[in-house]
């Protein structure tokens, strides 16, 4: 999820911080800057914790890149697998609940793919298919 300019810009901030955070006029600058590069980690972890709760194809891949940068964080998962076991239960939960729409729909992106069917009958089988979803 993160390559290396999270942990250098991490180091880097951090020096600063060391260097000149406790400066009585400048050093809010330096404290202001590490929180904006905190809240940018933030709000990608949210937007990937978004994604994974979203029924779409191939999302396994979302989740082993999710995995992976938990390890990184010192979470002991086994990143290879699709095995949710370890992973925070929200986090889970909501893959689930996405991958269980995804499959339930499966049948639906076929039909609508096929070449063989006119728009419209198309449409009028999503129509029925959908309709039983519903149901």
């Amino acid at each position: 999820m993160f390559s290396r300019w999270h942990f250098k810009g991490k180091e880097s901030i951090l020096a600063a911080i060391t260097a000149a955070g406790l400066h009585v006029s400048e050093g809010s600058k330096i404290w202001e800057l590490y929180r904006e590069f905190e809240l940018a980690i933030i709000s990608r972890i949210d937007k990937t914790n978004l994604k994974l709760s979203v029924p779409l194809a191939n999302s396994s891949a979302t989740l082993l890149t999710y995995k992976s940068w938990e390890v990184e964080q010192g979470a002991v998962l086994d990143v290879e697998s699709s095995n949710l076991d370890g992973d925070s239960s929200n986090v889970a939960l909501a893959y689930q609940k996405a991958l269980e729409m995804c499959n339930a729909r499966a049948h639906l992106e076929e039909q609508i793919s096929r070449q063989d069917l006119s728009d419209s009958e198309k449409f009028q089988q999503f129509m029925v298919d959908e309709f039983t979803i519903i149901i």
